[in-house]
């Protein structure tokens, strides 16, 4: 985990350095698919296709939620505030993602909080 979390630092956007890579939609959703693909139950393309959705939904939202906080390396609002905008929109990706994955039964997912994709880069990586 590490590994991926240093070959990421600094190349997502996130109010949590080192953090907030490995909580991100990107990191999120190539674990899902990671492990659904070793139990045998690979992504559909209709899946990958919303979850690259959702993903490209959350850098909407992070983008201009992180233009609200003022000129980068300047901030005009406090870190707290920015860890909090940013786990609340890793929590509604979260949700959003835990109700369109299938379970081990096949059904869709919970709505479970587990963990939380950079500009230009699809959610989902097969």
């Amino acid at each position: 985990m590490r590994t991926y979390e240093y070959r990421t630092l600094d190349r997502m956007p996130t109010a949590a350095p080192h953090n907030g890579e490995i909580t991100h939609p990107i990191t999120e959703t190539n674990l899902l698919a990671r492990v659904l693909e070793r139990a045998e139950k690979p992504l559909s393309e209709a899946q990958i296709a919303e979850f690259n959705r959702l993903g490209a939904q959350f850098e909407e939202d992070f983008a201009r939620v992180r233009a609200g906080w003022g000129p980068s390396g300047s901030p005009t609002v406090s870190h707290a505030r920015r860890l909090l905008d940013e786990v609340k929109l890793k929590g509604r990706f979260t949700d959003a993602l835990g109700r369109r994955s299938p379970t081990s039964s096949g059904r869709s997912g919970s709505s479970r909080r587990s963990a939380a994709s950079p500009s230009s880069t699809s959610t989902t990586r097969r």
